[in-house]
């Protein structure tokens, strides 16, 4: 019998879930992202129903998939399912997380409630700048706040000058 991954034609050497396969083709088994572990394929041959996210690198079988999910919100990767962490991921604030790759890339954070604001010069949040950009707040952050200083951050009193720096 033949391999009956396509395009193979090899002699197969293993079943897996019925179907015969080559020995290279026997350990290219792809399971649920998803926490299940369901076998979803061998090579290139699909054993069950599944959706496919980023470009193929995320199977979900069709239960996992019905499930409540979370993405990273810069790339849209799933990283959690059902509550199961698929991807390392890293939460930021009470609404941002990140996966593990787009938490490698530089970004700004509200300093008082560590939402991200910006990734790689990408804004997600609409923030306000203190201290020339050092020091961001996320606008629910800067109206809690009330009016600040640009060059300190400290709150300003009301008699003292919106137009100066003076702390």
């Amino acid at each position: 019998m033949k391999c009956q991954a396509k395009e193979c034609g090899k002699d197969a050497t293993h079943r897996v879930s019925n179907v015969l396969l080559c020995e290279e083709h026997a350990n290219q088994q792809r399971r649920c992202s998803g926490g299940c572990a369901k076998l979803l394929q061998v090579a290139n041959v699909n054993l069950a129903v599944h959706s496919s996210y980023k470009e193929g690198e995320i199977l979900l079988c069709e239960a996992c998939d019905r499930l409540d999910k979370k993405t990273c919100t810069y790339c849209r990767t799933i990283v959690e399912v059902g509550g199961r962490t698929t991807t390392t991921n890293r939460p930021y604030g009470n609404t941002t997380q990140l996966c593990e790759n787009c938490d490698r890339l530089d970004k700004k954070t509200c300093t008082n409630c560590r939402t991200i604001v910006s990734v790689e010069g990408e804004t997600h949040v609409t923030y306000t700048p203190y201290n020339d950009g050092e020091i961001p707040l996320c606008g629910r952050c800067d109206r809690l706040v009330g009016q600040r200083c640009r060059a300190c951050t400290r709150r300003r009193p009301s008699a003292r000058p919106t137009g100066g720096t003076n702390c």
